[in-house]
């Protein structure tokens, strides 16, 4: 097997991989944060709209006053 020719790196190279490592890094949590954003924004929805059901139904006890208890005892 064939070895390949050693190449020198510099720290002004390592300076640079590093950085371009930390803002592959950086655009990821971005994309995270964004989905994180829009996972809060479904879920607030979603409790606004179970907090407003109760305005939908009529209570039970509202029923049974209008129309009489259904139930015998």
């Amino acid at each position: 097997m064939k070895k390949s020719p050693r190449k020198n790196i510099t720290l002004d190279d390592l300076a640079l991989m590093v950085g371009n490592g930390f803002n592959a890094v950086d655009k990821r949590f971005a994309t995270v944060e964004s989905e994180l954003n829009n996972i809060k924004g479904v879920l607030k929805k979603n409790n606004h709209d179970i907090l407003n059901i109760k305005n939908r139904f009529v209570p039970r006890h509202e029923f049974d006053t209008l129309f009489g208890s259904s139930r015998s005892s």
